[in-house]
């Protein structure tokens, strides 16, 4: 791209203000890294997309000249392999994932970065791009016994350029692994409860149930080692669950925050219920045990695992539950529980008797599958 200029410079048509030629040179130069179009270009009528400050090469490269050895040299690029890692990935994940989760994306306004980006890359070999760039990057600074964290903390621009990678990651574990539950069901409550009557009972209940079950969406599904249970050890210190409310926030979803705040309010109503109605609280108390229910049976299962490969005596003994508890015959008194209140939640909603219906067919078959195990553990 050229451009011809009067030796003795040119007036700039909105100001008036006169621009000599190496500082109009300066500006279009600037302009087309930024990829702005420049005044009076007219060799190109399409303007190229503008990145986010966070994806200025030029940034890297300049501190990469000031640099004063040769290891922060090195940082700095490094720095930049992850930035241009983090610059290929995070527009291919990003539009696949507000094409397939946000109902038109065209009314979402998404920068040009993301809409026009190449549709037809491989997202496995970008993730595993990045993966190499972050890895790359932590041995860099593991040489001289440094935190990369450290070191990122002391550049606003690198901790939002970390949050880009952050946000990259959990957009493609929502496409293609099981954070897609907390995002699907965000959505859906969401759209529930901006029709229920917090006056009612019944929508009290409901309100209850999805906040209970939405909770332990985010408990299981976001827990605070899962970038580092994934290998991301350059996340480990940063609080995923903010950003991951960001990302359904964005699409019109039930943050984590929102659903607790929910929660909060819809407590007194609860307790009030609860004490009026005795149906109702056995509905209640369901929810209420919901987590507690999950975690039982993984237990039975897990325990007669256990027992199988080590034949131990009292294998289904759990101290977390106090002294001696065995955890398979709670495992029995909470499917009495639920087969007795089936029947209660039949007169009032369907999507209750589902999710109890749900719970009882994994207890029976946990209980099934270990009733062996457990009554050989108890003999010694």
């Amino acid at each position: 791209m050229s451009f011809a200029y009067y030796s003795s410079g040119e007036r700039d048509e909105e100001t008036g203000e006169y621009i000599l030629p190496e500082t109009r040179a300066r500006e279009q130069s600037k302009a087309k890294r930024q990829g702005e179009r420049v005044d009076g270009d007219q060799s190109n009528a399409t303007a190229p997309v503008v990145y986010p400050p966070e994806f200025d090469e030029q940034f890297f490269r300049d501190r990469q000249n000031e640099a004063k050895s040769n290891s922060r040299v090195y940082d700095w690029l490094r720095y930049m392999q992850y930035m241009n890692s983090i610059r290929a990935m995070y527009p291919f994940v990003a539009y696949k994932f507000y094409a397939k989760y946000a109902k038109d994306i065209n009314s979402l306004k998404l920068p040009d970065y993301i809409m026009k980006v190449d549709r037809t890359q491989n997202g496995e070999i970008l993730a595993s791009n990045l993966d190499g760039a972050e890895r790359t990057m932590i041995a860099q600074f593991a040489r001289n016994r440094r935190e990369v964290q450290t070191c990122i903390n002391r550049y606003k621009r690198l901790e939002r350029l970390q949050n880009y990678g952050v946000k990259a990651w959990l957009m493609y574990y929502t496409l293609y692994d099981t954070l897609e539950i907390p995002l699907k069901n965000s959505l859906r409550f969401k759209a529930v409860y901006e029709n229920l009557n917090q006056d009612e009972a019944v929508d009290q209940l409901r309100i209850y149930r999805g906040c209970k079950i939405m909770s332990r969406n985010f408990r299981v599904h976001l827990p605070k080692n899962l970038m580092a249970s994934k290998g991301h050890y350059l996340y480990q210190d940063v609080d995923i669950s903010k950003i991951y409310d960001e990302i359904i926030a964005s699409i019109g979803g039930m943050t984590a925050e929102e659903c607790q705040e929910i929660l909060t309010n819809i407590r007194p109503k609860i307790t009030q219920l609860k004490e009026q109605d005795k149906e109702m609280k056995a509905i209640i108390d369901f929810y209420h045990y919901f987590d507690d229910l999950k975690r039982t049976i993984y237990e039975i299962n897990r325990l007669g695992a256990d027992w199988q490969e080590n034949g131990r005596r009292q294998t289904f003994l759990d101290s977390s539950y106090g002294d001696n508890v065995d955890v398979y015959l709670r495992g029995e008194k909470y499917k009495e529980f639920c087969t007795k209140i089936l029947p209660v939640c039949k007169k009032y909603d369907q999507i209750f008797v589902r999710d109890v219906e749900r719970v009882l067919e994994e207890l029976q078959y946990a209980l099934s599958e270990n009733e062996t195990a457990h009554t050989l553990s108890r003999l010694g």
